[in-house]
């Protein structure tokens, strides 16, 4: 019989799952802000640049600094910046001054965001549940996330704009927040218990694909 994977596991879960639930909001808001500007092809796709290129640029730096900073000081301090994006975003629009190179710029604070955290999330799950306890987790992480990034964000961003442009983004600042509040509920401690001060302290180039540790 399984056990409770525990408090620390719970608080990760939920501020995983209601970040993705931000990251859905974002992923229907921003492009429909972009269409209210401009029809254009062109500059609509710069948006879909803006938000993978902190992926492209970020991808394998934020998983060697995953295994190198306190997880917890990187996945609050990502969520409240995230937060931070999306409150200044909903000012502007409450202000009527959305413009295109706003929107791309708050795609790209905001995907960087993403990138550290979603790196970071999955390899904090060692510190905080047994090896044993390990699949289990990472699983319920993955479908908490997939169904409240990928199904009820989305759909929640579409109704909320059509109420108004700027309730996606607010609603996304209170799913961020509460990310952060959530993130309380983690213990501060090492990068990782196998971490040593030289693997920790050494240059990045020294830590090549595969050494990372933790489920990513």
């Amino acid at each position: 019989m399984h056990h409770k994977l525990g408090k620390p596991f719970q608080s990760l879960w939920l501020a995983s799952t209601s970040g993705a639930l931000a990251d859905g909001l974002a992923a229907t808001a921003l492009p429909l802000l972009m269409v209210t500007l401009t029809r254009d092809p062109l500059t609509i796709s710069l948006l879909q640049v803006a938000s993978g290129l902190p992926w492209l640029v970020l991808g394998l730096p934020a998983g060697v600094l995953a295994d190198r900073w306190d997880r917890r000081r990187v996945l609050w301090s990502t969520d409240l910046g995230r937060a931070a994006v999306a409150l200044g975003l909903t000012g502007v629009v409450l202000a009527g001054a959305t413009s295109v190179p706003v929107i791309l710029v708050a795609a790209l604070l905001y995907g960087a965001g993403t990138v550290l955290f979603r790196s970071a999330a999955p390899s904090a799950l060692p510190a905080l549940v047994d090896a044993p306890d390990l699949t289990r987790a990472n699983s319920r992480l993955q479908i908490g996330t997939t169904t409240t990034g990928a199904l009820a964000g989305p759909s929640l961003g579409g109704v909320l704009f059509t109420l108004g442009a700027w309730l996606p983004t607010l609603t996304q600042t209170g799913a961020l927040l509460l990310s952060v509040g959530a993130l309380r509920g983690l213990p501060l401690g090492q990068p990782h218990q196998g971490d040593t001060s030289e693997h920790t302290r050494g240059p990045m180039r020294a830590d090549r694909p595969g050494t990372a540790h933790g489920l990513s």
